[in-house]
């Protein structure tokens, strides 16, 4: 994949499906002198995609889906830091809130409903685009991190986590 640098400093480049036939693995990219992460499924032979869990430079975490039965609701937690992700709007999952501390971001689908690109644009907070590198090829993102240095690792983990899960195909 060709991903370059958009920006000193960006702290996610993209992300890659491990598998080529399979969404359950993600290798995050990291900067050039750190080493990838991952995001995995938890229970993969259970294909339960409620509970994930990741590991980033130096951090490490899960995120679930607190009740099952609540498909608009997920939390990040790593250490004693929570990360909530929600539907902006009841069953609109092309438009998500992440929030965490005093900072809240608003994700969503750049053209309505089509899942390949998605995008911030907060005045406060800056910019963030995170799109497949092959258009209808969910396995391989690129991101431009414009977003302010307020804005966790953390927060843009569950961002790349609620993308991938709204656009890819449950296999």
């Amino acid at each position: 994949m060709g991903i370059q640098s958009f920006l000193l400093g960006q702290s996610i480049y993209g992300v890659s499906s491990y598998w080529n036939d399979s969404f359950k693995e993600w290798i995050i990219l990291a900067p050039e002198e750190e080493d990838d992460g991952k995001l995995q499924m938890m229970w993969e032979l259970r294909n339960d995609w409620t509970e994930w869990e990741f590991e980033y430079m130096g951090m490490r975490g899960r995120i679930e889906q607190p009740n099952d039965r609540q498909p608009e609701y997920w939390e990040l937690k790593s250490g004693y830091q929570t990360v909530t992700m929600r539907t902006q709007w009841p069953g609109d999952f092309s438009e998500w809130r992440i929030a965490s501390d005093s900072i809240t971001l608003v994700i969503k689908t750049r053209y309505n409903q089509i899942a390949d690109e998605w995008v911030i644009d907060d005045s406060k907070y800056g910019d963030f685009y995170m799109y497949t590198e092959w258009e209808g090829d969910a396995r391989d993102w690129l991101i431009k991190d414009f977003l302010a240095e307020e804005v966790s690792l953390l927060m843009k983990i569950a961002i790349v986590h609620i993308v991938l899960l709204q656009s890819v195909p449950r296999i």
